[in-house]
């Protein structure tokens, strides 16, 4: 999924917090990376089953906030790779 770092960003903020029980602010941001993130991943074109005879690549990115990869499949009969995995 490109730029998965930067949609998630406000969401990974949350993992930097300092030792000990704190709480939680959902703002308002977290909120539309969320739905962002959780609409993307379960849309039609996303996830497809691994098959280890086709053309496979591995495509990485990442920033200062985040460092990411997906692993993509040539399927037959069509244009661009499609995704079996992310990271």
């Amino acid at each position: 999924m490109p730029a998965f770092s930067e949609m998630a960003a406000p969401l990974t903020d949350l993992l930097k917090a300092s030792s000990g029980a704190q709480k939680v602010k959902w703002l308002v941001e977290r909120e539309t990376a969320f739905n962002l993130i959780k609409s993307t991943l379960t849309s039609a074109l996303v996830l497809r089953h691994i098959d280890p005879t086709l053309r496979t690549e591995v495509h990485v990115g990442g920033s200062q906030n985040a460092v990411g990869a997906v692993l993509l499949q040539w399927q037959p009969r069509e244009s661009q790779p499609r995704p079996v995995a992310f990271m």
